[in-house]
C-alpha cells in the first residue's frame, strides 16, 4: 500500500473540515498539530488573557458571551449537526 503522510496545521473549523474529508482516502496517514490545549480554533475560549497554559501570548478575539451572527445551520460540519435545543444563533457558551 502506498501510504501518504499529511499533516494539518489547525484544529479551527477549516483544520477539522479538511482532516473529515481526507480521512475518506485509507492511504492517507494523517495527524494534525493544534498550538492549544483543545480543539476548536477561534471558537476555543479561555479566561486566560495574558499568555495560554504554555506562555504563550494569547491571540483571541474570543469573549465570554459571544454570540453568533451566523445560524447554526451554516455553522455546523456534515455528519456533526448542532443539538436540536441550541439556539439559532449560538453563544460561545455553547462550545
Amino acid at each position: 500500500m502506498d501510504e501518504k503522510r499529511i499533516a494539518v496545521i489547525g484544529a479551527g473549523i477549516m483544520g477539522i473540515s479538511a482532516l473529515r474529508r481526507l480521512s475518506e482516502n485509507k492511504k492517507f496517514l494523517l495527524t494534525c498539530f493544534e498550538r492549544n490545549y483543545d480543539l476548536g480554533g477561534l471558537w476555543l475560549y479561555t479566561d486566560q488573557t495574558d499568555n495560554d497554559v504554555y506562555g504563550r501570548k494569547i491571540n483571541s478575539a474570543m469573549y465570554s458571551n459571544l454570540q453568533t451572527n451566523r445560524p447554526k445551520q451554516l455553522m455546523q460540519l456534515e455528519g456533526f449537526p448542532m443539538d436540536e435545543d441550541c439556539p439559532t444563533f449560538p453563544t460561545q457558551r455553547m462550545f
